[in-house]
């Protein structure tokens, strides 16, 4: 109780811009449990964010994702691509794949696609595109149609790019949006 009580007091320091009364909030959540992921994961998605300690943030990030935080997981993969450590990436974005990451899927799939880091897999890039269209995210489902209309997955398919874009486009409709 005492750890998710700090850690909340650590979210609304730094709300109120108040970065180091935040990172000693969260300092003491963690000495009460050190396994709560969501303490981990805000603090970690935190430093990073203000680049303060990256080394901190990603030691957090590797303990919040070895205890089944797909978003730790996600954001691992990120800062591996952006340090140009595609396998590392890959590895992490995989992981949260595994976790049913919308986010991972589309950024795992982008990497197939192009060929960053990896070896360009049409198919792998159009079955992560189409599982994340499964979930209903309407930005998903309008990504995977776009890539139907280019031609991305070897051959154009308007049939399949113009029903992705409106049923995308329906359920956006139907969200009030």
């Amino acid at each position: 109780v005492k750890s998710n009580f700090y850690g909340q007091i650590g979210d609304l320091y730094y709300q109120m811009e108040k970065m180091d009364e935040a990172y000693k909030a969260y300092d003491e959540a963690l000495k009460y449990n050190e396994n709560n992921a969501p303490v981990l994961n805000n603090y970690s998605y935190f430093l990073t964010l203000d680049k303060k300690d990256l080394k901190k943030a990603t030691s957090l990030y590797k303990k919040a994702a070895k205890l089944g935080e797909d978003d730790a997981m996600l954001a691992l993969g990120d800062l591996a691509f952006e340090e140009k450590k595609y396998a590392n990436a890959v590895k992490w974005y995989e992981a949260a794949v595994a976790a049913d990451n919308l986010e991972a899927m589309l950024e795992l799939a982008r990497l197939y696609l192009e060929g960053d880091g990896v070896r360009k897999d049409h198919k792998k890039a159009k079955a992560l595109y189409v599982k994340a269209a499964e979930t209903g995210d309407t930005a998903a489902m309008a990504e995977l149609a776009d890539h139907y209309y280019r031609g991305d997955f070897a051959k154009i398919d308007y049939a399949k790019a113009g029903g992705g874009i409106h049923t995308a486009h329906l359920l956006n409709k139907g969200a009030g949006h």
